[in-house]
């Protein structure tokens, strides 16, 4: 197929993600490739998708600094960019990387922050649920409970609307896990009773 169609990105960029050969530098050529094609065609959502996948690879390979290089040319790439949900995708690459690294939770959260104002109210799904989830993720662990269960909340309610059950339970399980970890730091027999009943209306 890149044979015949050896300009197409997308093809490149798909090879790279069914390949086997997991964090092998064959697959970081790949991607590399597919960035190059993406860059002179050009297709700004397709440069934009292949960076982040790149940048994912490259932690994965242990090579984080290349990874962290990633986010200043996304940055560079998307700042301007008329595209609101390509700008938020980048800032979601960005704070998963600080999340994944655990040094830069400050960083983290000013990002999805940012993404939260670019795609909210009326952002594509996909891309309001994993602010939400990065913001609920980051906020618990910046020790931020309530945040941490109102954004699990609205995780909930906004795959309750969408009809995700899979992230609807998800969103309960987070928010279980965030009154565990909070009576956990602050024992309160009130909200022992008040987790219990959570626990029973979430599951039901």
């Amino acid at each position: 197929a890149l044979a015949r169609h050896p300009q197409s990105g997308w093809l490149t960029l798909q090879l790279a993600e069914t390949s086997e050969q997991l964090n092998s530098p064959k697959v970081l050529e790949l991607y590399a490739a597919a960035l190059e094609r993406f860059a002179s065609a050009p297709d700004e959502a397709g440069e934009v998708e292949a960076r982040i996948r790149f940048g994912v690879a490259l932690y994965d390979a242990g090579r984080s600094e290349d990874a962290w290089r990633q986010v200043s040319l996304l940055d560079g790439a998307t700042k301007g960019s008329r595209d609101t949900t390509l700008r938020a995708r980048a800032l979601v690459y960005e704070a998963w990387l600080a999340h994944q690294t655990g040094q830069r939770l400050g960083r983290a959260l000013r990002a999805l922050n940012e993404a939260e104002s670019l795609v909210f109210p009326a952002g594509p799904y996909p891309i309001r649920l994993r602010v939400l989830f990065g913001l609920g993720n980051v906020s618990l662990e910046l020790g931020r409970y309530d945040a941490a269960l109102s954004h699990y909340s609205r995780v909930i309610e906004l795959a309750r609307e969408n009809g995700d059950q899979g992230s609807m339970a998800l969103g309960s399980s987070n928010v279980l896990n965030a009154r565990r970890k909070q009576m956990e730091l602050r024992p309160d027999p009130a909200r022992l009773e008040e987790f219990i009943a959570e626990a029973r209306r979430l599951a039901a």
